[in-house]
């Protein structure tokens, strides 16, 4: 939904989750999700790591409150993010939120150097290169945020281009594996996000 260069639509890999910002009033509304989820077959099998994974039939489904106070942790930018989110309807009809890409970019950047803990190899990383690979007005779109996302957003990046391992997973990109000549742009929309 976020990608919209054609080129590299047909290269990016089937996700294995599902992630959805939820607002909650606290723990009490927590428990009664819990309990909605679990009668449409939602499940928690306590085998994840993380207390906000669901499971449904074989799709992981991560549900993460906006307020930290109900699961102890949230990403700074969830707020914001459903705040100004689009709306875009399914191909079934079903209409549904989705974040812009500024805010989808800076919570991976959040979660890489939260639960990813600086580490280049961590399936958010691998999100954020797709987007910047994907999506060729991002850049713009940047330009255009709020002065504090653009600062997340651009130090972000910059501290990300940095680290050891970036390089190879780059090229280690589904677009870049099938057209090697991806790897350029993506490093030099990089460098243009990190000057943004």
């Amino acid at each position: 939904m976020l990608v919209t260069d054609a080129a590299v639509l047909d290269d990016i890999r089937f996700t294995d989750d599902v992630d959805l910002v939820i607002e909650l009033a606290g723990i009490s509304e927590w428990q009664r999700l819990t309990e909605r989820l679990a009668a449409k077959n939602f499940k928690i099998t306590g085998e994840d790591e993380v207390n906000c994974r669901f499971r449904f039939n074989d799709v992981i489904v991560d549900v993460m409150p906006s307020d930290p106070a109900v699961l102890g942790y949230a990403n700074r930018w969830f707020v914001e993010g459903l705040a100004n989110a689009d709306k875009f309807t399914l191909p079934s009809g079903f209409v549904i939120q989705i974040f812009k890409p500024t805010y989808f970019l800076a919570t991976k950047l959040e979660a890489f150097s939260g639960r990813g803990k600086g580490d280049p190899y961590h399936k958010d990383v691998e999100d954020i290169i797709i987007l910047i690979d994907g999506r060729p007005e991002l850049l713009e779109e940047i330009s255009q945020a709020g002065s504090e996302l653009k600062a997340f957003i651009t130090a972000g990046i910059r501290e990300l281009r940095t680290l050891d391992g970036t390089d190879y997973v780059i090229e280690s990109s589904g677009s870049v594996q099938v057209n090697p000549g991806r790897g350029r742009i993506i490093h030099a929309r990089m460098k243009d996000l990190g000057n943004a």
